[in-house]
């Protein structure tokens, strides 16, 4: 994969996570369900060229669905650093704070 594509998948893959984080704070499942389902085809696509890395570098963002997005597709890479920001994630006052609950139950199951 050349540096342009990467690019453009890491783009879709932020955009996708940016309309996710609406659609599930306006309770559309059906769209929310949609914009995951891009997320994760992105990230597989990155992951075929091991180019997770520039997914993994946000897991820090400002924007709380961006952390938790990363947290949970790059658990795997990084599992400390994953579960340590789900878990941070899980004290804010925002929507974003309901899901890490159920993604480090899912990991510890090994159902992720």
């Amino acid at each position: 994969m050349d540096n342009n594509q990467i690019t453009i998948n890491v783009n879709n893959f932020f955009t996708a996570v940016t309309n996710y984080a609406e659609y599930v704070t306006s309770g559309n499942s059906q769209m929310a369900n949609k914009y995951h389902s891009v997320m994760q085809k992105t990230f597989n696509r990155l992951k075929e060229d091991d180019q997770r890395k520039y997914i993994f570098s946000k897991i820090n963002d400002n924007n709380p669905f961006v952390s938790v997005c990363v947290s949970s597709f790059c658990i795997k890479l990084e599992p400390e650093k994953c579960i340590t920001k789900l878990r941070e994630i899980q004290k804010y006052n925002s929507p974003a704070s309901l899901i890490p609950e159920i993604i480090i139950d899912l990991y510890e199951k090994g159902k992720l």
